[in-house]
C-alpha cells in the first residue's frame, strides 16, 4: 500500500474516532443536582460552621466569619460575637441545606432557615460575616456591612 493511502486511512480513523467520542459525550446524561438534606443543628463550631445532630459538619458556602482561636492562633476580631449570633439563630433548628462541595471534613452548603431565609445572607446582613466573592461570585456582597472584619487571605481579595 502506498504511503499516501496509509496516511489517508489513519486520518480517516482519527476523524471517525473523534466523531464517536463527541457523539458519546453529547449523549451522556447531565448530572442531577444532589437533593437537599435536613440538618437539625446540635452545635455551632464558629461563625460560619456548625454540626448537625447526626454529626455532619456544615461550612456555609460563600461567606466567611472571623475565626475563633484554634491551633494556638489567636482569634480574629468579632469571632465570639459571630459564633454567639449563629448559635442563637440556629441551634435546635432544622435547616434545609444544599451541598455545594466539601472542605476538609465538612460539607460546604447553602442552608435555609425554617422560614426559608438564606442563612448566609442573614449572617452577612447582620455584620457577622463577609461575602467571600472568591467562592460566591458576589452573591452576598449587597448585604455586607461596612464594618465587618475582612479576611483578605481567605476570600482572595
Amino acid at each position: 500500500m502506498p504511503h499516501t493511502a496509509i496516511v489517508c486511512r489513519i486520518v480517516t480513523l482519527l476523524i471517525w474516532s473523534c466523531v464517536a467520542v463527541a457523539a458519546t459525550a453529547e449523549a451522556a446524561p447531565a448530572t442531577k443536582p444532589k437533593p437537599p438534606f435536613s440538618c437539625t443543628v446540635g452545635r455551632v463550631l464558629d461563625g460560619d460552621t456548625f454540626q448537625c445532630r447526626d454529626t455532619t459538619k456544615v461550612r456555609l458556602w460563600g461567606v466567611n466569619a472571623a475565626e475563633l482561636p484554634h491551633y494556638g492562633k489567636p482569634g480574629e476580631p468579632g469571632a465570639n460575637a459571630a459564633a454567639a449570633y449563629l448559635k442563637g439563630l440556629i441551634v435546635g433548628s432544622t435547616l434545609t441545606c444544599h451541598a455545594k462541595g466539601r472542605s476538609y471534613d465538612r460539607v460546604v452548603a447553602i442552608c435555609q432557615l425554617p422560614d426559608g431565609a438564606d442563612l448566609g445572607q442573614a449572617i452577612v446582613a447582620t455584620g457577622h460575616a463577609q461575602d467571600c466573592a472568591k467562592f460566591s461570585k458576589g452573591a452576598y456582597a449587597t448585604f455586607e456591612q461596612p464594618d465587618v472584619y475582612r479576611n483578605k487571605r481567605m476570600c482572595g481579595e
